[in-house]
């Protein structure tokens, strides 16, 4: 039931991702024709103007493609589960942690979708439609590059900090959805004004991460305290390095942590305490 959960929560949406996504790629074939015209035809201000609304046009979808995601994911949970919606969603025969896990895996979908085609636009707009093959060559250089300029440095360290940044990018959109469904959850429990407190708790929720995070952070070592503190002092590569590493290995259990939580405490309320509109 899961699946046909997931494939409702795609077919709901591709229209707008696809428009989105369409929009994207034409902009990346004009930005590379315009860029092509501008080399014949220099000095031609038609070209270069074209070119610049068009690189205008590009970021603008670019910014539109990733911050959809969070929002088309917000009203779809918000349409589904905490409005009129809600009175057939929740009446289907399955868990509520399958409803919440089928728009979770939805946003992670597109995300990765809308990595991909950022990814072949990049490829158009270079002129290189295939460097996604060519990753290799990239990383050969940045590791010469992490040990030849840190002097310390090892493709060891240079691996580990590329495999947490990874994690971290994977972790951000489920973290920020689950966050909003559980602001969402809380919002439910009020009789009136609910969205309106949805939004409270949101903040509410933000500021009570960012205490704990600061808590967390004061676990860093001393050596990197007395670095930090010292405007004059210059922190050896090992210690700030150790310092990184630390802090982002606490920071993706921390964010862990708190998803697990949030997803938790959405399945509780909307299980236990529903009170829809």
């Amino acid at each position: 039931m899961l699946g046909k959960l997931i494939k409702y929560d795609i077919l709901a949406d591709y229209k707008r991702y696809g428009i989105v996504f369409a929009a994207m790629l034409l902009f990346s074939f004009l930005l590379m024709a315009l860029d092509r015209l501008t080399d014949i035809f220099k000095g031609n201000r038609f070209f270069a103007i074209m070119m610049i609304i068009c690189a205008v046009l590009f970021i603008a979808a670019f910014i539109v493609m990733f911050t959809m995601i969070m929002v088309i994911a917000t009203i779809r949970f918000y349409k589904n589960l905490v409005r009129d919606e809600g009175y057939l969603m929740h009446t289907l025969p399955v868990p509520t942690w399958q409803l919440i896990t089928s728009k979770l895996v939805t946003t992670y979908i597109w995300s990765a979708a809308s990595v991909i085609v950022a990814g072949i636009c990049f490829g158009i707009v270079s002129g290189e439609m295939l460097w996604l093959f060519k990753l290799d060559i990239g990383w050969e250089a940045l590791s010469a590059a992490f040990v030849e300029d840190t002097v310390n440095g090892t493709p060891e360290q240079l691996r580990n900090l590329f495999i947490i940044c990874i994690v971290t990018i994977v972790l951000t959109p489920g973290f920020m959805v689950l966050q909003i469904y559980m602001s969402l959850a809380l919002g439910n429990l009020f009789h009136t004004h609910k969205l309106g407190m949805s939004v409270l708790m949101f903040f509410a929720l933000y500021i009570v991460e960012q205490i704990l995070s600061g808590v967390f952070m004061m676990f860093m070592s001393a050596d990197m305290v007395k670095y930090m503190t010292d405007i004059e002092s210059v922190v050896p590569f090992d210690v700030g390095y150790k310092y990184m590493m630390t802090s982002m290995y606490v920071s993706t259990i921390y964010t862990v942590v708190l998803m697990v939580a949030f997803f938790i405490g959405a399945e509780r309320i909307f299980s236990k305490k529903l009170n829809l509109e």
